[in-house]
């Protein structure tokens, strides 16, 4: 049993992929450093917000354009309203002083109480970038999770060929209206390049993904083609005796947690709600596609189950043979999805978990896959 770029349909794309890990490496490297990215985006939304020249980092409310005060919501939450906070809180933290007290624009709680500030004695401080994933991840927890996908594939690919790419920043990135903040066209093309990086869009970015079966290196020899193998090995994906490399494998897997990308949205059906929205697109992709050789079929059957059940040591090539260019991992002795965490003790689905393995039965039976 061996996976050929001639007998597996989904594989022929997988080497020639693979083996432009250099390619995708050098669109990545044109992307600007964190410092610059956080430091043009913050920047530019303070320029836009406030009416005087040089203004340092903190301001009265009365010197924000009109247009500016309306978006940070001085007035109180209409109760009949959606009360969710607009991607501008969300992605930037807002922070007001007032005498002693101060306050962060983190909820509509905090929105209402700042109706009680005087306008006249109100600081308003420059909006930050926030970094982190609890509640959602942000644009710069992405940005860095790509950052560190790039070191990480940049130890194998240290000179890597001249792209065409160019990531940087256009010279004005958001425009403020009456109680609205949107991006700018050149931005917004900005944002859609980038995307074009993200797993479930970029093809080398999900072959990267899907290429990593957290089996042995010698079950990967066993049943993958010298050419698959050898790409495999280009690729970096070889690591501690393993057909999966962790630096690599680890920010792919948190940028597929992402809901959006500044006022970008990645929409998931109702159906599949316990999804992220990249996460969604990440497997409706791979369900799209198919259908798969009977192998890959069966192993997706098992991993749906609320129960997969630990593989044999003995079976472990034919997992290897089966998972290669899928969702599916090795963990922990048992049969998964890449994004989904299982329980080696009782081999079992729980919690959150158990309601995204939910969703993605549903998914691979509306595409008949399982």
């Amino acid at each position: 049993m061996s996976v050929s770029d001639t007998s597996v349909q989904q594989t022929q794309t997988m080497s020639d992929v693979l083996s432009e890990t250099d390619l995708y490496t050098s669109q990545l490297s044109s992307l600007p450093d964190r410092s610059s990215f956080k430091s043009q985006i913050e920047s530019d939304l303070w320029d836009e917000l406030i009416t005087v020249s040089n203004p340092g980092e903190t301001v009265g409310y009365e010197d924000l354009t009109e247009a500016g005060q309306s978006v940070i919501g001085y007035q109180t939450t209409d109760e009949d309203e959606d009360s969710a906070l607009p991607w501008w809180l969300l992605e930037f933290e807002w922070t007001v002083s007032y005498g002693e007290e101060e306050l962060v624009l983190d909820s509509t709680q905090n929105i209402d109480a700042l109706a009680s500030f005087g306008q006249s004695r109100t600081k308003i401080h420059q909006p930050k970038l926030k970094s982190g994933s609890s509640g959602g991840p942000t644009a710069l927890y992405m940005y860095e999770q790509l950052l560190q996908l790039r070191a990480a594939l940049q130890r194998h690919h240290s000179e890597t060929p001249s792209g065409s790419s160019d990531f940087k920043l256009p010279d004005e990135l958001f425009v403020i209206d009456t109680e609205v903040i949107t991006l700018t066209e050149e931005f917004t093309d900005w944002v859609d390049r980038y995307v074009g990086l993200l797993p479930g869009y970029s093809t080398h970015a999900t072959a990267l993904l899907n290429a990593q079966t957290k089996t042995g290196q010698e079950s990967a020899k066993a049943v993958l083609s010298e050419d698959l193998y050898n790409a495999v090995e280009f690729a970096g994906l070889i690591d501690e005796g393993r057909l999966y490399n962790s630096e690599i494998s680890e920010p792919l897997v948190n940028l597929l947690s992402a809901h959006r990308f500044f006022s970008l949205t990645f929409p998931v059906p109702e159906t599949y709600d316990a999804l992220s929205g990249l996460e969604y697109v990440y497997y409706e992709s791979f369900a799209a596609a198919g259908p798969y050789d009977g192998e890959t079929t069966n192993y997706l059957q098992r991993a749906v189950r609320d129960s997969p059940g630990s593989l044999d040591r003995g079976t472990r090539p034919k997992f290897t043979y089966a998972a290669f260019g899928s969702p599916l991992l090795f963990k922990r002795d048992i049969p998964s999805f890449i994004t989904i965490g299982v329980y080696a003790d009782s081999s079992k689905y729980y919690g959150s978990d158990s309601e995204k393995v939910s969703a993605v039965r549903r998914l691979m039976q509306d595409h008949e896959l399982v």
